[in-house]
């Protein structure tokens, strides 16, 4: 019975194992990098480069601008909507901190005075140690 249960618990370790390897060497994509599906969206909103014809080079460079633009304004879009959150988290980081200190402190202090060491009528001086 205990060779079995060992046996699962080997190849629910390795399971796990092998899942975590899985995970880390899946490839991330943020939001903005997701590639558009449709055509449209591929030819109106990549950056692309061009031949060297001046009179294309300069509407194409238009366009790249452009592109360059509305990604930037979708970043601080991003930002502007996580600015207030960073805010509430760090209110509550100072919360949480200053909570933490607080115990801690009072842990200390009911140490203190279970040991006594912070009666406020000093100790008499101990005899009979010789």
């Amino acid at each position: 019975m205990q060779n079995l249960l060992l046996n699962i618990l080997i190849i629910l370790f390795v399971l796990l194992f092998l899942y975590n390897v899985y995970l880390a060497n899946k490839k991330v994509i943020e939001n903005m990098d997701l590639p558009d599906t449709t055509q449209e969206n591929t030819k109106k909103d990549d950056y692309k480069d061009y031949n060297k014809d001046p009179l294309i080079l300069a509407q194409q460079n238009a366009g790249n601008i452009q592109v360059l633009r509305d990604q930037i304004n979708k970043a601080m879009e991003t930002i502007n909507k996580i600015e207030p959150k960073q805010e509430d988290l760090e209110k509550q980081v100072e919360a949480n901190t200053n909570s933490i200190q607080t115990m801690i402190q009072g842990q200390q202090d009911n140490a203190n005075e279970k040991a006594g060491m912070d009666s406020d009528p000093t100790p008499a001086d101990i005899t009979g140690l010789d």
